[in-house]
């Protein structure tokens, strides 16, 4: 992910959406995985100023915003693992 974040945040500059400069399946896609960003999963994520944005306005339609605790509900407790472990990777048993 650590990768991926600022090739995504210079793809979003001037830009509200990923491809074509309108909601698309590439947005829905990327969120699979950008959604946990703020969750512990990258530190310094802030500065990803585009990156951001983009989350926030995905965020904001009305699907997401409806279900976005029951999205992130699952790995709360995993969340609170890695922070505290210190490490930005999900481990699955």
């Amino acid at each position: 992910m650590e990768d991926q974040i600022p090739v995504l945040d210079k793809q979003l500059e001037d830009k509200q959406w990923i491809a074509a400069n309108q909601y698309s399946i590439v947005d829905m896609a990327v969120y699979s995985w950008a959604v946990y960003i703020r969750e512990g999963f990258l530190p310094n994520y802030e500065k990803y100023k585009n990156v951001m944005a983009w989350l926030d306005r995905r965020n904001q339609r009305p699907a997401v915003a409806k279900h976005l605790p029951t999205i992130l509900a699952p790995l709360k407790e995993e969340i609170e693992h890695l922070t505290h472990a210190g490490t930005y990777r999900i481990k699955f048993d």
